[in-house]
């Protein structure tokens, strides 16, 4: 990581080019005409800082194409595929289609957060619903001012005997560039092995990342049920990844496993999806340090997978008073109901973080993006002019 601290510059054009974003100051809600709910409940905290949070550069690294689709696009995408069948369909209720899609407030366990995903899957079976869906999520994310994001997705879950992993890849791209040109928001495609199926199709997952990469693909990641499916079974897909020169991140540490945040690092991952089991584990906690492994940490998922009890418990300040990176990101910003904007509210009234804290893990994040370096001076440019707007008395 660079000593310099900085992002993104306030893009108003694609706050107005992203049209049908809503905010209600009433009840402080955000969402799409689409049906995207990104944002559901006022949290007790000074419209100063809610303006300031609306303002602030946003850098996303972890957040999942299929688990942040808009609610009308899923009902649309599954409507047209069964317009001839008995296939799944989503209630015209919004309220009936949202406990279908959203993580329910008592959600046991990462298991049954995961269940969420299966009809956001079947939508994405066609080169159109894949580009769609990705330009749908640039959209959203810059409509809240995100200026940089990172989406990932698995690819073989689309791969079928019509549809190969390369367009399967290629429509995602696809979507995420035109966003780009729309939108102003740079970013890459990760691509996610799943950890319950065949090592030899992740292997092929790798493999593919590497023809695409530096052309919309900027990195690899490993995803899915971890409990049941520690990282070492795919040792062979990080292990050609590595041989690629692809950059690596793994989802470990969900489930209370700080030796899996150990293995993902020995297998070459610079960062870890979400990390909340380094937690009482100084060995894991310097080698995060040590070695500047940037922790992706999501609260609201964090909370509705039972990573954490209470966000009161949340490590995420604690990881950054003990000098460890950290950001801050949505996950999937339909099945948790969430946005950008939510998650900062979240960790600066439930978990104490300030506006510097804030900016120093958009900062963080801009550090470790997958992307080129004159990408992340962009960044850097302009989180540096925010601050200097907006931070100097706390300096």
């Amino acid at each position: 990581f660079r000593n310099t601290r900085a992002p993104w510059a306030y893009l108003p054009s694609a706050r107005q080019d992203a049209g049908d974003f809503l905010h209600d100051k009433a009840d402080g809600r955000f969402w799409e005409k689409g049906g995207c709910i990104m944002y559901d409940k006022r949290i007790g905290m000074s419209e100063m800082d809610r303006e300031w949070i609306r303002a602030l550069p946003k850098v996303e690294l972890h957040c999942h194409l299929d688990g942040s689709m808009r609610l009308d696009t899923i009902r649309d995408f599954l409507a047209e595929m069964t317009m001839d069948t008995d296939g799944s369909k989503l209630p015209e209720n919004d309220d009936a289609a949202r406990a279908l899609l959203q993580a329910p407030a008592d959600c046991a366990s990462l298991d049954e957060y995961l269940k969420r995903f299966d009809l956001p899957v079947q939508c994405l079976q066609t080169a159109g619903h894949l580009k769609k869906a990705a330009y749908e999520l640039v959209r959203d994310a810059a409509a809240e001012n995100v200026v940089y994001l990172e989406m990932r997705f698995a690819p073989a879950l689309s791969v079928h005997p019509g549809l190969g992993m390369d367009e399967v890849i290629g429509s995602v791209v696809n979507g995420m560039q035109e966003g780009k040109r729309d939108f102003g928001v740079y970013g890459g495609v990760i691509l996610c092995g799943m950890r319950h199926m065949d090592p030899k199709i992740n292997i092929q997952v790798a493999e593919t990342a590497g023809r695409f990469l530096g052309k919309g693909v900027c990195g690899v990641d490993l995803a899915g049920g971890e409990a049941d499916f520690p990282p070492e079974i795919h040792r062979d897909m990080f292990k050609k990844a590595r041989e690629m020169g692809i950059p690596i991140t793994i989802h470990a540490g969900e489930c209370g496993s700080s030796e899996n945040i150990r293995t993902a690092i020995q297998m070459g991952a610079s960062r870890i999806g979400h990390g909340i089991a380094a937690k009482g584990d100084p060995s894991i906690l310097n080698m995060c340090r040590d070695q500047h492994v940037l922790l992706e940490m999501c609260p609201t998922s964090n909370l509705q997978t039972k990573a954490v009890n209470d966000l009161s418990d949340h490590p995420m300040k604690d990881f950054l008073s003990e000098g460890l990176y950290v950001c801050i990101n949505t996950d999937n910003r339909t099945v948790s109901a969430t946005s950008m904007s939510r998650e900062i509210e979240l960790a600066m009234e439930k978990m104490g973080l300030g506006r510097m804290d804030i900016w120093n893990m958009m900062a963080y994040a801009a550090d470790a993006a997958f992307a080129p370096e004159d990408i992340r001076r962009k960044i850097h440019v302009k989180l540096e002019k925010f601050k200097e707007k907006t931070l100097t008395s706390e300096m």
